[in-house]
């Protein structure tokens, strides 16, 4: 089953069945790009790796590697060689049986961390002093790539290059033209992800730090509380969902909820707004959502085949209609985290811990929004545009002849696709076919039995190597909740009779059945008030969480996308929970505490 799509309730346990199936062969490692490979009996043999499951949940193909590889270099050159943080370095980052491995390159040694502190100090204090203005201008570096990438042209190879470019002086060919394309797509990801990087680990560090201020201040209290604290309500990576809510409210006020639930697609809608004027009206609308919020990806944006709402306008007419049964999505909760923050000053005798406590704060509080709007920008918008543009450079190709399929382009790694791309400009410039193709063949059928191997199999360990003394990378701890005392809880299943044990990341006891989601569809389906299990829960999903009652998440920090997810959404949450989508079952009764991290299992009766 490809990503994205999605996997019905009833069929989790035949699935997990089939994945257990699947054994291994180092043979197919070699479809990715070489220097990703894992060496397990060699160089990596004794170094932490985990498996990264909370951007690339799937087996990960040949060329959607070129954004763990634009990972490594983005995140580690801030830390390293422009911030010098002096707690860590970057993250090395491998594929093994197809699935995305980081490890945290060993931290600073005393002296050198010594050496980096006051580089470190100068600079983020300069960044957090300003950081509305790099958050500014942040803002128009992403959106002016995001428009380039756009509006990149792609050239047709025709018999005869017109007279006008033949003519022009300008001495380059459409040949030379498909090559750059790819270069500049490539360029364009790179680029993207130095971007993404340049605000994040330091926004990250300033959670980290309110949250140990926090725990100083109040050692006994529910660490989830720092996730109610920085509630923000309105952040812009919600804004589709909105503008999902805001299109049903219209249809109402327009009088036309039975045309929309019962359209089949939103191009019948469009045909009879034509000739209605309140339906012309409401299109107007629509076709505003779709050019500013609608290029959003209905999974985590990492991965080509996932879906954008405007590339599959299903999705958004499914939105809207479960807009109309179910009423708005995006309600506000309680509690109101000014109240909360004036509580916990008042609580609070000694001054100079007040004082820090107020400082952390504010420069957290400043930094979410960013930390959860960066993901519209780069997982959606741009990625959106890199796979779109991408698609068309396959279908070029396919239209040559190159490719069976569209979609056979991620078969290749960047490498071997720019290696084609010279093979295919050469051989139009001088009128030759291609001196070996079946090599391509050979290669793009390789790499196409190496996805099924992956994607049949179960998944290769967790975590490999040993755990280092003290992980210290703000990254890891809030987003992917690495910590050697997490990854000691993982690898000793924390289980003690009934209970099982978390860690809490929104407030509240709620009880209900379980219900499995891998997708945003599959949640999109789940009963009223049931707890949702899941691998990963990304931002995209908001547009179903209205109804459920909480949820539990096998990866994940108490910083994570998920924690500060379901602390907008008001969910209570147990997350980090080991092996959560095969240790328990559907439809089985479970209370969870997100103050606690406990999940308890219920007997019917209760």
């Amino acid at each position: 089953m490809r990503h994205g799509e999605a996997m019905a309730q009833t069929n989790k346990n035949a699935i997990f069945t089939s994945q257990s199936s699947g054994t291994w062969s180092r043979s197919f490692d070699d479809v990715y790009t070489r220097h990703l490979n894992l060496d397990l009996e060699g160089i990596d043999a004794d170094v932490f790796w985990f498996r990264e499951d909370v951007h690339h949940p799937r087996p990960i193909y040949p060329f959607e590697a070129i954004v763990p590889e634009a990972i490594k270099l983005g995140l580690g050159q801030v830390n390293t060689r422009m911030l010098a943080f002096p707690m860590s370095n970057g993250l090395d980052i491998r594929v093994h049986h197809g699935r995305v491995y980081f490890s945290p390159v060993a931290p600073p040694h005393a002296a050198e961390a010594d050496r980096r502190a006051p580089v470190f100090e100068k600079r983020t204090a300069h960044m957090f002093e300003r950081f509305e203005d790099y958050e500014s201008n942040w803002r128009l570096k992403v959106n002016s790539l995001i428009a380039s990438l756009n509006h990149l042209p792609l050239p047709r190879l025709d018999d005869l290059e017109n007279e006008g470019r033949a003519l022009d002086g300008g001495g380059l060919s459409s040949g030379h033209d498909l090559c750059q394309f790819l270069s500049k797509l490539v360029e364009g990801l790179f680029q993207a992800y130095q971007y993404h990087f340049e605000l994040l680990n330091i926004g990250y560090l300033a959670l980290l730090q309110f949250s140990e201020v926090f725990e100083q201040a109040f050692p006994s209290a529910d660490p989830a509380t720092v996730n109610t604290l920085l509630r923000c309500g309105d952040l812009e990576l919600y804004e589709p969902q909105r503008q999902i809510d805001a299109l049903a409210r219209l249809a109402e006020r327009l009088e036309l909820v039975d045309k929309v639930l019962k359209a089949e697609s939103l191009e019948a809608i469009a045909v009879r707004g034509e000739e209605d004027r309140n339906t012309g009206l409401w299109c107007a609308e629509l076709d505003a959502a779709r050019a500013d919020w609608f290029d959003y990806s209905d999974g985590i944006g990492f991965s080509y085949f996932d879906k954008v709402w405007n590339d599959h306008p299903s999705i958004i007419l499914d939105r809207i209609k479960d807009a109309l049964r179910r009423g708005p999505k995006l309600d506000k909760q309680e509690p109101d985290p000014a109240e909360i923050l004036s509580r916990s000053l008042s609580l609070i005798d000694n001054s100079e811990m007040r004082t820090r406590f107020e400082a952390a704060y504010d420069r957290a509080r400043r930094v979410t929004p960013y930390l959860e709007n960066h993901n519209l920008y780069i997982e959606h918008r741009f990625q959106a545009v890199f796979w779109r543009r991408l698609r068309a450079l396959g279908r070029v190709l396919h239209d040559l002849g190159w490719l069976d399929s569209v979609d056979d382009i991620v078969l290749l790694d960047r490498w071997s696709l720019g290696e084609m791309l010279y093979e295919v400009a050469a051989d139009w410039a001088a009128g030759t076919k291609s001196a070996r193709p079946q090599y391509w063949t050979d290669r793009l059928d390789r790499a196409r039995s190496a996805m099924a191997r992956y994607e049949a199999a179960r998944p290769p360990e967790r975590f490999l190597g040993d755990v280092p003394d003290h992980i210290s990378d703000p990254i890891l701890i809030c987003l992917f909740g690495i910590t050697d005392k997490n990854v000691a809880a993982a690898r000793q299943v924390s289980e003690r009779g009934g209970t099982i044990c978390g860690q809490g990341a929104s407030i509240g006891v709620v009880r209900g059945p379980l219900y499995f989601a891998t997708c945003a569809e599959d949640l999109s389906h789940a009963p009223e008030g049931a707890i949702v299990v899941c691998s990963i829960l990304p931002p995209s999903w908001c547009v179903s969480l209205s109804g459920i009652g909480g949820v539990i998440c096998e990866y994940g920090g108490v910083l994570s996308h998920a924690a500060i997810l379901c602390r907008e959404f008001g969910k209570p949450a147990v997350i980090g929970v080991p092996d959560a989508m095969t240790r328990f079952q559907p439809s089985e009764m479970v209370e969870i505490d997100g103050k606690t991290g406990r999940i308890n299992l219920l007997d019917k009766k209760d």
